[in-house]
Order: C-alpha cells, then structure tokens, then sequence
C-alpha cells in the first residue's frame, strides 16, 4: 500500500472529510533525505488539502497537531514533510 494510501485511510478514520487533496512534491526535492534525481518519488514530501467538520472550533495549530498526531508512524517510516492547507467548511 502507498504511503499516501495509507494516509487517506488513516485521516478518513479520525477526521469528518469534506474534501481531501495530496499531492506527492518529492520530486521538487531531489537530492534532499534520500532521493536519488529529480525522476525519483519515494513520497518523502507531500502537500495535503484538507476541508473538514472535524476541524470546526479549533486554531490553526490545534489543526495542524491533530493531522501530525495522526501520522506519526508515517514519519517515523520514512515521511519527511507536510506543507498543510487545513480549514471547517464554510456555510
């Protein structure tokens, strides 16, 4: 299974989603923690978009500490950066 696979899995498990997006930046980072060239994508840096009701009351950090909470095992296996784009819907 993908690392980003996995992450689905695990934030659709903690989070009410609305709306998700990741994109895999690894290639915008050849050279950096492992990777080889600039065709190499180990999914090492990722960008994640995330709209969800789960996030509804809480600050900025707060938000950002619930995502990186929740993947921590994937930092510890590998996982380098997270850029987060995190909001509540608006209604």
């Amino acid at each position: 299974m993908s690392r980003i696979t996995r992450i689905l899995k695990r934030l659709s498990e903690i989070l009410d989603i609305q709306e998700i997006s990741i994109i895999d930046e690894s290639s915008k980072h050849a050279g950096h923690y492992g990777l080889q060239d600039s065709t190499t994508s180990e999914e090492t840096h990722l960008k994640i978009s995330i709209t969800s009701k789960s996030f509804e009351g809480l600050s900025r950090i707060q938000m950002h500490q619930k995502v990186n909470d929740a993947l921590k095992t994937e930092f510890n296996d590998g996982l380098h950066a997270l850029t987060l784009n995190l909001k509540a819907p608006k209604y």
